[in-house]
């Protein structure tokens, strides 16, 4: 007994002198794990310098460094792809995502950064699904915008292929959920009118307008949207508006000219008279002969013939007294400026011409 007595003893005197050891050793320990988090910090924050001025190359040794020190931030490992890919090395960067990936799969930020990585390198099908993947993903800071700006950068990339239907698809999965804010809904207008869906994005327009009617930008792609869907008046009401604050680029100022001129010329407009509109079908006749004068790939001697013919017949007097040749005119007219389509509009006259009888077939 007295023996146990000495041995516990013993031991308890060992470890009382072992404490201050371990102790110390615990520090450095602590000590260690502290300075090589703070070198991973430094070593990060000079990949958030090279990366910022631009140094892709530099900022990808900088975050493999970084993550040497602190091998469980995944953080690193992120900085490190996106500036692999800015680096031009896809391959290197899709391993380092793809090993993110597999730890989150549902993870909105690496699907949508697989996406811009599969969208650079031009794989449509993996660019689709990855952000499709981001769409419905997990988002830690306000997941709507998250998920509405992927859609959108998904709409974008589609558009730059040519898959304008697709496009369409993805916006407007948008539009009822868009929020009051007039920049987020021109934004989605805009690549709506891109994508060929124009009263689609008159819907999100009216919506813009109605928070802001002198939304100067709303304005104006109101005024290209009615263009594409040939309401020519309500598009010069538009731009006209826009213009008011603010002179319109090159584009829109054709679109409303071009408005414009449609309004004087079309001869099948409602509510004009019968002598104006004989007035426009000959203005309109002059224009069109003189549009295949000026396309020699449309000469053909049988239409050029029948051309020089008619012209003595179509004149305000004639027309006025015989419906038929009212009819004949306008057959011809449409003749001429179906040979013709394939030569540049000789000037704005011409060019309202084609849309007016463009708009008189989808109509017939």
């Amino acid at each position: 007994m007295d023996a146990f007595r000495r041995r516990r003893a013993v031991f308890l005197v060992v470890v009382v002198a072992l404490v201050p050891f371990f102790g110390g050793v615990s520090g450095l320990v602590k000590a260690a794990r502290s300075r090589r988090q703070q070198v991973a910090v430094d070593w990060g924050s000079r990949g958030d310098q090279d990366a910022a001025a631009g140094r892709a190359d530099l900022a990808a040794e900088d975050y493999r460094s970084a993550r040497e020190y602190a091998r469980d931030s995944n953080a690193y490992r992120f900085q490190l792809a996106q500036a692999l890919a800015a680096a031009n090395h896809p391959n290197e960067a899709r391993g380092q995502l793809l090993a993110l990936w597999a730890e989150a799969p549902a993870d909105g930020v690496v699907n949508r950064e697989l996406g811009r990585l599969a969208a650079h390198q031009g794989d449509t099908p993996e660019a689709v699904r990855f952000y499709h993947a981001a769409i419905d993903g997990a988002w830690q800071r306000d997941a709507p915008a998250s998920r509405r700006e992927a859609r959108m950068e998904l709409a974008r990339y589609l558009l730059s292929k040519g898959e304008a239907t697709k496009a369409q698809a993805e916006l407007i999965a948008l539009i009822d959920d868009l929020p009051p804010d007039p920049a987020v809904m021109t934004d989605t207008a805009a690549l709506l009118i891109k994508a060929g869906a124009a009263q689609r994005a008159m819907v999100v327009l009216d919506k813009a307008l109605a928070l802001g009617p002198d939304d100067r930008q709303a304005l104006q792609l109101a005024g290209a949207a009615t263009f594409a869907l040939d309401q020519y008046r309500t598009a010069v009401r538009y731009f006209d508006a826009a213009a008011a604050q603010a002179p319109l680029d090159a584009d829109d100022r054709r679109m409303r000219d071009l408005s414009a001129r449609i309004l004087t010329i079309d001869p099948f407009a409602r509510g004009i008279t019968s002598r104006e509109r004989v007035r426009r079908v000959v203005g309109a006749f002059g224009v069109a002969a003189s549009s295949l004068d000026n396309c020699p790939a449309a000469s053909s001697p049988d239409l050029q013939n029948r051309v020089a013919q008619a012209k003595p017949r179509i004149t305000e007097r004639v027309l006025l007294h015989d419906a038929d040749a009212v009819d004949d005119a306008i057959a011809l007219l449409t003749e001429i400026e179906s040979a013709t389509a394939a030569c540049s509009p000789a000037g704005p006259d011409d060019a309202a011409l084609r849309l007016v009888l463009k708009q008189r077939r989808a109509s017939s």
